[in-house]
């Protein structure tokens, strides 16, 4: 089981340069692809994306991708026929203006276009595999800390899981306790208000409606199918892939089963139960909105 949150970093030195990679994921119901690449590396961007769907299968994943010279920044160019038509037109303007013609260096070389960015000494596309290497490690990276966080969420589910069994293990014990203890408050109730008058209770009339309360208020149906999707969700927990859909299905069949409990079984302290039960379904459904 894996994570939908996750960091990854990685860097790769290719011929005087250096490519640095990060990838981070945050939690999504499908996966998403957030690349941040400079104007010279677009050209990534649909292999880099390609790579990520091969790795991951859900979470908004952004992945950015730098580069940089090892040796400092790249050499600058100055044009020195731009600087000196720059610096002749200064002069002649400043003969016409009777000024003296002091230009500082440094204002002329703050003029457009005199400085240039160094051009590239790296091909890009021969460095391809570098910068497929560098994204690569960060996606492992990425994917080993998901797995970290991943292993830490099973605990937490498998005890919510057992937890949920306990629970409705005493639901399954009480709840065969329900029908007798109504049709003796039924018998009580009848015998009070026939008191005094010549009308008996009538055995078979009572055992029909303790009957039909028992039927209405059968739950075990509802506790084996609970029981039976903990054990599939126990399971689910210790297989690796794409998890999170599954094991979000099943939480909700979960909840499905314990809202019908609470409404059939008609007893205080089965409601206190479906109670907690719902309480630790819940917390198991915000957890697996973050497994992948």
């Amino acid at each position: 089981m894996r994570s939908m949150t996750g960091y990854g970093q990685a860097r790769v030195d290719h011929r005087g340069e250096r490519f640095e990679a990060r990838a981070k994921s945050v939690n999504h119901r499908f996966l998403k692809v957030d690349l941040r690449l400079g104007p010279d590396l677009r050209f990534c961007e649909p292999w880099v994306e390609t790579l990520c769907r091969e790795r991951l299968a859900r979470g908004t994943v952004e992945v950015e991708i730098r580069r940089k010279p090892l040796n400092g920044a790249r050499l600058a160019r100055i044009s020195a026929d731009l600087l000196a038509g720059y610096h002749k037109q200064l002069t002649v303007a400043a003969r016409k203006m009777k000024i003296a013609p002091d230009v500082p260096l440094s204002s002329l070389l703050s003029l457009p276009g005199v400085v240039e960015a160094g051009e590239d000494e790296v091909d890009l596309e021969a460095a391809r595999p570098s910068i497929e290497r560098v994204v690569r490690e960060a996606l492992e990276d990425l994917c080993a800390m998901r797995g970290r966080e991943g292993g830490r969420l099973v605990k937490v589910l498998r005890q919510s899981v057992k937890r949920i069994r306990e629970v409705a293990a005493k639901v399954s014990r009480r709840a065969p306790e329900v029908p007798p203890q109504h049709a003796a408050r039924l018998r009580e109730r009848l015998a009070a208000l026939l008191a005094g008058t010549a009308n008996p209770v009538e055995p078979e009339a009572l055992a029909r409606e303790v009957a039909i309360f028992a039927d209405r208020c059968d739950i075990a149906e509802e506790i084996q199918r609970l029981d039976s999707h903990c054990m599939e969700f126990d399971r689910l927990c210790g297989e690796e892939g794409d998890l999170g859909k599954k094991l979000d299905y099943l939480a909700q069949e979960m909840a499905r089963e314990a809202n019908t409990m609470g409404s059939k079984a008609n007893d205080a302290e089965i409601a206190r139960w479906v109670i907690e039960l719902k309480t630790e379904i819940e917390r198991i459904r915000e957890q697996v909105q973050n497994v992948e």
